[in-house]
């Protein structure tokens, strides 16, 4: 049965300009991200965008993740967003850890083993109500390819009427496969540009580690270091389909002191990073020092010349903020529970 829909391209064309009129009437806005990369994209985040974030296994991918999703749904304009995680890989209490860790500025172990002062509890209770609102989900059940497809159009089906819905899958790797990974990569992957297509609301990110070979290209003052289309596990189909595809590094894990060797006017707008002089090429390396880096392996909308290395430090990442409130007010939540001790079962509440 053939399933095309053939149609006069005058309608789409309408649709899609009566869109481009509310996006600039300020009716509908550009997803606002936190991050650079996307925000001062040449055509930023929209809803019917596909993202590819890879990396090395605990370089940073997850936490991306984790950012993108905090600074997105507490953002002012986001109340009409959902957001459905496939956790296949971390637990949910890692989650939690991470974020309180980003909060206060302490390290994991102290959270998990140290009960928290009044003032902490009062910021540990505000992030529950946010975290437990309504517009969160998740999964934490692999899933084959058809799986994927089943369950995910049903969720799109039921949010079909919200201005974003944004589905998540840590990691790629981890998809159950009968023995053919890449067969399973690329089936989830082509599913979720079908979708896309059905539900224009939908924004996919994915999480995918780097081949083997990467690791073994690092080296000091190098662009062989960076990472490229080659280096996506299993799947070149991920390079084609995505409008995004972010590489992670962080060359200091790997006792990388000077990484990269760029044209140096190029790349003027992070010169706070330059390691040295240019040499006589006028190429120059990164420092590496608390930093990580995001190669824009693709842009879709960039055009030939955008701007594809960003770099960001790590205590900049890491530091409490003077304040921790969200934009967006969290939903009100009858139970506290690092506040009150007479702690009551509401059944209205989705526990972890």
């Amino acid at each position: 049965i053939c399933t095309m829909r053939i149609t006069k391209v005058q309608s789409v064309a309408k649709e899609s300009l009566e869109k481009l009129k509310k996006y600039q009437s300020g009716e509908l806005k550009p997803i606002h991200t936190g991050f650079e990369l996307f925000d001062n994209a040449p055509l930023p985040l929209l809803p019917g965008d596909i993202v590819g974030i890879a990396g090395n296994s605990g370089g940073g991918k997850s936490k991306m993740l984790q950012e993108l999703r905090n600074n997105i749904m507490s953002h002012q304009g986001s109340e009409n967003y959902v957001w459905l995680d496939n956790q296949l890989e971390m637990k949910f209490l890692s989650t939690i850890l991470r974020d309180l860790h980003e909060k206060f500025g302490v390290d994991k172990r102290t959270i998990l083993t140290k009960p928290f002062d009044e003032e902490q509890k009062k910021e540990v209770n505000n992030y529950y109500k946010f975290i437990s609102d309504d517009r969160f989900f998740i999964n934490e059940e692999v899933f084959t390819a058809d799986e994927f497809l089943e369950a995910i159009e049903a969720f799109l089906e039921l949010h079909k009427d919200k201005e974003v819905i944004f589905v998540t899958i840590d990691h790629m790797a981890l998809i159950k496969s009968g023995g053919e990974k890449k067969g399973a990569i690329d089936g989830v992957v082509e599913m979720m540009n079908a979708l896309k297509k059905k539900y224009p609301n939908v924004v996919f990110i994915m999480l995918s580690q780097y081949n083997r070979g990467f690791l073994g290209r690092l080296g000091e003052k190098t662009s062989e270091s960076f990472p490229s289309r080659q280096d996506l596990y299993q799947s070149d189909t991920m390079y084609h389909i995505c409008d995004f595809v972010i590489g992670l590094v962080i060359p200091m894990s790997n006792g990388i002191l000077e990484y990269g060797k760029v044209n140096s006017d190029k790349y003027s707008y992070l010169s706070e990073h330059f390691s040295d002089d240019p040499d006589v090429k006028n190429r120059i390396s990164f420092l590496t020092e608390n930093r990580v880096f995001y190669h824009k392996i693709k842009d879709r909308e960039g055009g030939l010349f955008y701007q594809d290395i960003y770099i960001r430090e790590i205590k900049n990442m890491i530091k409490k903020e003077p304040s921790l409130e969200y934009e967006i007010q969290p939903q009100p939540i009858s139970v506290g529970l690092f506040i009150d001790d007479n702690l009551k079962e509401d059944n209205n509440i989705n526990k972890f």
